[in-house]
């Protein structure tokens, strides 16, 4: 593949991966507020305040119920906040890939200690994302997850061994 096109190509993925990274922000910024928001519905003016929007709004203990539908504040709430850490562990594993993008599209090699500690930070994140999607949403598809973080932890150390490879090589030119 000539250099041109993986330029090209690198070019796009670091488009494609900043526009996520900031998806994946501005999504972790709208939970953030929108947890803060349900933790605060828990005042009883704010209770009050929805009265005149909803017909039966009662608030017994933690619970919300609106129109006969219960909400656990303190559980919304923070499930909110976890989905918000996740997409901001999500965030920076993009932040990472992008850095990976970024060095391949100024010409660098990737046989540098570099790229396999920025591949051990992507699978560290993700692994960080992992967890927490499995505490909110329980422990379905853990084989799977545990898989693909164990390839991608595992391709950092194949990047490891080429630098080492390369600069073998160097010593005996």
């Amino acid at each position: 593949m000539s250099i041109d096109k993986i330029k090209k190509i690198t070019r796009i993925l670091m488009i494609i991966l900043t526009v996520l990274e900031y998806l994946f922000l501005f999504v972790s910024i709208g939970m953030l507020i929108l947890s803060g928001i349900v933790w605060l519905a828990k005042s009883p003016n704010v209770i009050e305040s929805l009265k005149p929007e909803f017909d039966n709004v009662v608030c017994q203990g933690t619970n919300l119920i609106l129109d006969g539908k219960i909400f656990s504040i303190p559980m919304f709430s923070l499930g909110a906040f976890g989905l918000a850490v996740e997409n901001i562990s999500i965030a920076i594993a993009l932040f990472f890939g992008r850095s990976i993008c970024k060095c391949i599209y100024n010409g660098e090699t990737p046989f540098q200690h570099v790229f396999g500690e920025k591949i051990r930070h992507i699978s560290f994140f993700l692994l960080i994302s992992f967890i927490i999607r499995c505490v909110i949403d329980g422990f379905e598809n853990i084989l799977s997850m545990f898989v693909i973080l164990f390839i991608i932890f595992s391709v950092s150390f194949i990047f490891d061994y080429g630098c080492e490879l390369q600069e073998e090589v160097d010593e005996i030119l």
